[in-house]
C-alpha cells in the first residue's frame, strides 16, 4: 500500500493529469497504473504504480524455527513491515540487514531496533560520506545491520 509522500505524490499526478478514471480502470483491469511518472526533476527513470500480493513478516516468519539473516529493502514501508512483525523478529531472528530511504526513516527503523536491546553492528545514514577502515565511501540508501545478542549466543 502506497503511503505518506509516494501516495502523495500519485495523486497529485494522477489529479493533475485528469487520469483518474482510466488510472483507475487500468488498476482494477490489470494491476497496473499504466503511468510513466519521473520521481524528481533529476530523476532519468519513470516508475508505474502496481498491485501486488503481499504477506505480512511475521506470517512468513510463523513456520520457522530460526532465521541467520533478515536482509530487506522494501522502498519506504521499512517501518510499517518491520513494527508489525518486531514480536516474531525478536523471538526467531538472529540478524537483520536494512536498507531505507530517508534520515527520517533510518532513524525510526534504528529506533525499532534498538528499543528493543538489538545491537546496531554498523548504521551509515543516507546520503552521507562515511570513512572506515576500508575507505570512504558515500551511501544514497541508508544502511542499518543489528545482531540479536540473546539468539547469537544462544543457538
Amino acid at each position: 500500500m502506497l503511503r505518506g509522500p509516494e501516495a502523495h505524490f500519485l495523486f497529485n499526478a494522477i489529479k493533475a493529469n485528469n487520469l483518474s478514471e482510466a488510472t483507475l480502470q487500468n488498476l482494477l483491469l490489470s494491476g497496473s497504473a499504466g503511468l510513466s511518472i519521473a520521481m524528481g526533476d533529476a530523476c532519468a527513470t519513470k516508475f508505474d504504480v502496481r498491485f501486488v500480493n503481499a504477506i505480512p513478516l511475521a506470517d512468513l516468519l510463523r513456520p520457522l524455527s530460526h532465521v541467520d539473516l533478515l536482509d530487506m529493502d522494501i522502498q519506504g514501508a521499512e517501518v510499517e513491515v518491520l513494527g508489525s512483525a518486531m514480536a516474531a523478529i525478536d523471538a526467531k531472528v538472529k540478524r537483520a540487514h536494512v536498507g531505507m530511504h530517508g534520515q527520517d526513516l533510518h532513524d525510526a527503523t534504528r529506533a525499532l531496533f534498538v528499543e528493543r536491546g538489538w545491537r546496531p553492528v554498523f548504521d551509515f545514514a543516507p546520503q552521507t560520506v562515511h570513512r572506515t577502515s576500508g575507505g570512504a565511501f558515500e551511501t544514497q540508501d541508508g544502511i542499518l545491520a543489528f545482531g540479536h545478542l540473546r539468539l547469537l549466543t544462544s543457538q
